[in-house]
């Protein structure tokens, strides 16, 4: 029989106690995850509202790096696709 090396030990049942701290834990993990959800979804919104020259710019660098990556992506698959249909052709 395996024998642990120091460490808390369970010497008993589990209380009622630790099932509702659980409880209330998952409640509180899924009412912060709703939470920044809705925040996050509603960004659009406060950004129609009060718009700025700052997210003018932001959303060009966003636009801008998003066109460099689907150029990096596409390149890089051009340059893996006959790595992959050699794979293919070993099955």
């Amino acid at each position: 029989m395996l024998q642990s090396s120091g460490g808390p030990q369970a010497t008993g049942p589990v209380s009622p106690e630790f099932y509702r701290q659980i409880a209330i834990a998952k409640v509180c993990v899924y009412g912060l995850s709703i939470l920044s959800a809705s925040l996050f979804l509603m960004l659009p919104l406060f950004n129609l509202l009060h718009p700025s020259p700052w997210q003018r710019w932001m959303g060009a660098v966003h636009g801008f790096a998003a066109l460099l990556a689907t150029v990096v992506m596409v390149y890089a698959e051009h340059l893996a696709f006959p790595l992959k249909s050699l794979t293919l052709q070993g099955q």
